[in-house]
Parts: C-alpha cells; sequence; structure tokens
C-alpha cells in the first residue's frame, strides 16, 4: 500500500472517531458513567453515615451529662441518708435515755408506793389503837355509869364531864373521817359510844354511899378519859399529817409521770417520723438506683453503637483516604497523559504520515487518558467525562450538558489539573463533566 493510500485511511479513521466523538458517549463512556455514579452513591451513603455517627456521638455526651447528673442527685441522696441515719441515732439516744428516766421514775414510785403501804400498815395499826381505846372508853363509861349509881350528888359535873367527852369523840370522829377520805385507809368510822342516861331512879337508891371515894373516882377517870382523847387526836392529827404528805407526794410523781410519759410519746412520734422519712428516702433511692441502671444500660448500647459508627467512620475515612489518594494519583496521571497527548500532537503536526509506532502510541495514550479520566470522574462523583473536538469550547460543551452555555466555569474548575487558560482547549483532550 502506497503513502497516500495510507494517510487517506488514517484521515478516514480518525474522522470516524471524531464522528463518534461528536455522537456523544459511547457505551463504554455510559458504563463508566453508570460505575460513576454507583460510586457517588456509596460515598454520599458513607457521608450520611459518618454524618449519623457525629449525631450518636453528640447523643452520647447528652447522656454522659445526664448520667454524671444523676450520680451526682445520687450522692446527694445518699449524704441526706447519712444525716438522716445521724439524725435517728440521736433520737434513739434520747429515747433510751427517756426510757432510762421513765424507769428510775417508776422505780422511785415503786419507792413511793412502799412507803404509802407502810403508812396505810400504821394507819391500821392507828385504827386498832382507835378501837382499843374506845373499848376502855366504853369501860370507863361504865365504870362512870357505876359511879354515878353511887353518887347521884356529883352527877352535875359528871354530866358536863360527859359532853366534853363526846364533844372530843366528835373531833376525833372527824379526823378519823379526813383520814378515810384521804386514802380509803381507815374502813369505817370509829362508831360513837351511847351517852350514859342519868340514872336518876338508881342514884337515888344508892343516895347513901359515901361521898368521898366517888369523887376519887370520877377524877381519876376524867382525867384518864381526857388523856386518852387527848393521845388520840395526836395520833390522828399525825396520820393526818402523813397521809397529806404522801399524798402530796404521790400526786408530784404523778405529774412528774405524766411529763415523762408525754416526751416520750414525742420522742416516740419524732422518731416514728423520722423511720417514715428514712422510708421514703430509701424508696426514692432505690427509684434512682433503677433510673440510673436503665440509663446506665442506654449509656452501655450508645457506647457499643458509637464504637460500631466510630469503627465505620475509622473504615470511611481510610477508604475517603483511599479514594482521595486514588483521586490524586489519577489527577496526576492525567495531567502527564495531557502533557504526553499535546506533545504527540504538536510532534505529528508537521507530518504527513504517521509511523505505526506514533500511531500505536497515540491511540495508548488517547486510550489510558480516557481510563485515567473515567476513574477521576468516579472518585470526585462528576457526571462523566467528554473527548474535546475540534471545534468545541467550553461554552459549548456546557451548553451540550446542561443546556446553558453559562456554566462553562463550573467545567473549568473541575479541569483545573488539566487547563490552565479556559481558552487553550485542543481536540483530543479528555474533560472531566461534574454534575
Amino acid at each position: 500500500m502506497s503513502r497516500p493510500v495510507v494517510s487517506r485511511t488514517l484521515a478516514a479513521a480518525l474522522s470516524a472517531i471524531l464522528l463518534l466523538s461528536a455522537c456523544g458517549p459511547s457505551e463504554r463512556e455510559q458504563a463508566l458513567q453508570s460505575e460513576n455514579s454507583s460510586l457517588n452513591a456509596e460515598l454520599a451513603s458513607l457521608r450520611a453515615d459518618l454524618q449519623a455517627s457525629a449525631e450518636l456521638a453528640e447523643a452520647l455526651s447528652v447522656a454522659q451529662g445526664e448520667l454524671t447528673a444523676l450520680e451526682a442527685e445520687l450522692a446527694a441522696v445518699r449524704a441526706d441518708m447519712l444525716v438522716v441515719e445521724v439524725q435517728l441515732d440521736s433520737v434513739r439516744g434520747a429515747a433510751s435515755a427517756t426510757e432510762a428516766e421513765l424507769a428510775e421514775a417508776r422505780s422511785e414510785l415503786a419507792s413511793v408506793q412502799a412507803e404509802v403501804a407502810v403508812a396505810q400498815r400504821e394507819v391500821a395499826v392507828a385504827q386498832a389503837e382507835v378501837v382499843a381505846a374506845q373499848v376502855e372508853l366504853v369501860a370507863a363509861q361504865a365504870e362512870l355509869t357505876t359511879v354515878l349509881e353511887a353518887a347521884p350528888e356529883r352527877a352535875p359535873e359528871v354530866v358536863e364531864l360527859i359532853v366534853r367527852v363526846e364533844v372530843l369523840e366528835v373531833e376525833r370522829d372527824q379526823a378519823l373521817a379526813r383520814v378515810a377520805a384521804l386514802e380509803e385507809v381507815v374502813a369505817a368510822r370509829v362508831p360513837a359510844p351511847a351517852s350514859p342516861a342519868a340514872p336518876a331512879p338508881a342514884a337515888t337508891a344508892a343516895e347513901g354511899a359515901g361521898t368521898a371515894p366517888s369523887e376519887t373516882i370520877a377524877s381519876d377517870a376524867e382525867a384518864a378519859l381526857a388523856q386518852e382523847v387527848s393521845d388520840l387526836q395526836g395520833v390522828v392529827e399525825l396520820l393526818a399529817n402523813r397521809e397529806a404528805a404522801l399524798s402530796i407526794t404521790v400526786e408530784t410523781l404523778r405529774m412528774e409521770q405524766a411529763v415523762v410519759s408525754s416526751e416520750l410519746d414525742s420522742v416516740v412520734a419524732d422518731r416514728d417520723g423520722l423511720l417514715l422519712e428514712r422510708d421514703a428516702w430509701v424508696r426514692e433511692r432505690g427509684e434512682v438506683l433503677a433510673e440510673l441502671s436503665v440509663v446506665r444500660a442506654e449509656r452501655d448500647t450508645l457506647a457499643a453503637q458509637v464504637g460500631e459508627v466510630e469503627a465505620l467512620g475509622r473504615a470511611t475515612r481510610v477508604q475517603l483516604e483511599q479514594t482521595a489518594g486514588a483521586l490524586e494519583a489519577a489527577q496526576a496521571r492525567a495531567t502527564e497523559l495531557t502533557e504526553r497527548l499535546s506533545q504527540l500532537l504538536e510532534e505529528q503536526a508537521g507530518l504527513q504520515q504517521l509511523t505505526v509506532a506514533q500511531e500505536q502510541e497515540l491511540s495508548a495514550v488517547r486510550l489510558e487518558l480516557e481510563v485515567v479520566q473515567t476513574t477521576v470522574a468516579n472518585l470526585s462523583g462528576a457526571r462523566g467525562i467528554y473527548t474535546v473536538q475540534g471545534a468545541d469550547s467550553l461554552s459549548s460543551i456546557a451548553a451540550f450538558f446542561y443546556r446553558d452555555g453559562n456554566r462553562w466555569p463550573d467545567i473549568f474548575a473541575a479541569n483545573r489539573n488539566l487547563v490552565d487558560d479556559p481558552d487553550l482547549i485542543f481536540a483530543g483532550m479528555v474533560l472531566i463533566v461534574p454534575n
């Protein structure tokens, strides 16, 4: 084959290639664009996962803050519980002291009751003495009656003596009644002896007896009765004074016992109130511990989720770093290939015919450039690639892809590693078309 024929064949092939390029992306380019879209979707998903990881980390931080606040509240509750326990111990000590005082008061009351029992026994003895004196008084009255029967002329004086004795007996009976009313010791009043009637007929019958012995007997009887009555009055007064003193002592002890009982009831009420407060604190503490357990479980769950997200984030970062590294390497290789393509085109511009080696090198550079730029488009999330034709400009390319020629700066920005001047693009360049 002659050289002109080869030149025409190459020209036809170049025309076919240019025509195919002008007709739009090839099936390979469409497949690469599809793969690029898939990689873009995966990258968007990884970015969404990374954003979710950040939100989970923020939620974990909030949960940790709430957990710290709950732990602080729990520490405050424990401190309050310690204070309540100290107060309860103090109340228990006061209750023990009050119980000891009450026991002492009861002991004193028992002692006083024993003294009262002794006094009651003494009153009984005195009552027995009063009864004995009453018996003696009856005997003296009988003897006096006998004397009166023997000496009628002394009857007025004896009657006066009897009246005085009866008055003394009435006073004695009143004293005994006071003793019985205070302690109910004396069971019954001492019966008053019947007043002896003046036996006028008997006295008249015994009128002839001797006068001097009768007067002596009456005087002795009167003195004895007066002494006995005086002794009885002293005993009654002594018993009355002793009973009054014992009554005052018993009443005082009863009042003290009432005060101690009232204080004990107040202490018991305070203790019961503190026990109720302690039970409430214990219940509240249990609720707080339950809530704390729930929060800790949620924290552990969030920590596990955050761990998973962080692992995913690390893997994503590694993948992004690898993608960024691959993108930089691919862009650098695309720059080298574009420069090499420009050099080859400049070298071959003045040649009428290319050698087989030159054609193979040119084809290899163009093919590798398309592959590298497709990789760059996939890694950067671009729409695809486009091979520049002879009459193309960035504006016409923007109009072709975006239906808006004013969007040429987007294409220029996406290819800054290849294009220094937007007006200096050449046919054969492979440009990135961003979304």
